[in-house]
């Protein structure tokens, strides 16, 4: 995951409909590793090459991971160059 490095210009060539906003790409932890996934969100189609905490990818991530885990909580980690930033996520679904 570390070592993703899309081209964002592309991205831009390839899609140019003005649907797709951003990607998100996710991979499902290791359990030595202490993480239950891994995500990178890249939008350059809003101008931002790749952001490393968007709360919004992060909401559709946890709803995903909650089909593949069966569980609410979550450590997620995301990187961005040599910044890393670690998440913990818990789904509350309003009734």
């Amino acid at each position: 995951m570390e070592d993703l490095n899309p081209l964002t210009q592309e991205l831009l060539t390839c899609e140019n409909s003005g649907v797709v906003k951003g990607v998100i790409v996710t991979l499902q932890g290791k359990e030595n590793e202490g993480y239950d996934f891994y995500s990178r969100y890249f939008a350059p189609w809003v101008g931002i090459p790749e952001d490393p905490v968007t709360g919004s990818a992060h909401t559709v991530l946890a709803a995903y991971w909650k089909k593949i885990y069966n569980k609410d909580q979550f450590r997620g980690k995301t990187q961005l160059n040599l910044l890393m930033n670690f998440y913990y996520y818990a789904l509350k679904i309003n009734s």
